[in-house]
């Protein structure tokens, strides 16, 4: 099941909205809510509105609390552009655009025991020890194969200056 929202001709420019967006997304719905009511830009007050909404939709239809709720679709797109003009200098007229955008949210709620039982990150260990000795044995070689110098370019002409080559060894601590 899911909830959404779609806001149309917000009058801001998309680009100003998708700036906000990236960093919302990886958030949770209650989260982002806090987060764009203490943004002092413009577009945060829209975006906001428009998840505001999105929420109180999935809380009637879906019957869910908002920690168990999460972003499904996010997206600004671009709306009807109002193109103008303002008197210029020796008669010119100089054109502008004025952008609108639509915003979409959608929002879906995730299992309960789900979201226990799978963390973000897995780690996968295994036990076989052949593995683990190829391992150290390639970290091994990589310590003990001497770093060589790369030819260097100078900072006026970007030319290639021949440098010595030279070998820079390790020395091991302890």
């Amino acid at each position: 099941m899911e909830a959404s929202a779609y806001i149309k001709n917000v009058a801001i420019s998309p680009k100003k909205v998708r700036f906000l967006l990236k960093d919302v997304k990886r958030m949770q719905p209650a989260q982002a809510l806090h987060h764009l009511r203490y943004t002092n830009k413009e577009p945060a007050r829209h975006l906001y509105k428009a998840i505001q909404s999105a929420l109180s939709n999935a809380k009637l239809t879906l019957n869910t609390s908002e920690d168990l709720l999460q972003f499904k679709v996010l997206t600004v797109e671009e709306g009807r552009k109002l193109k103008r003009f303002r008197a210029g200098g020796r008669g010119m007229a100089k054109p502008y655009v004025h952008k609108y955008s639509h915003i979409k949210v959608v929002i879906t709620a995730r299992d309960a025991g789900a979201a226990k039982a799978t963390p973000a990150k897995s780690i996968v260990k295994t036990t076989d020890q052949s593995k683990e000795k190829t391992e150290t044995e390639e970290t091994k070689k990589e310590q003990a194969r001497p770093k060589v110098a790369a030819p260097r370019e100078t900072r006026m002409t970007g030319q290639r200056v021949a440098v010595k080559q030279r070998t820079v060894t390790r020395q091991k601590k302890g």
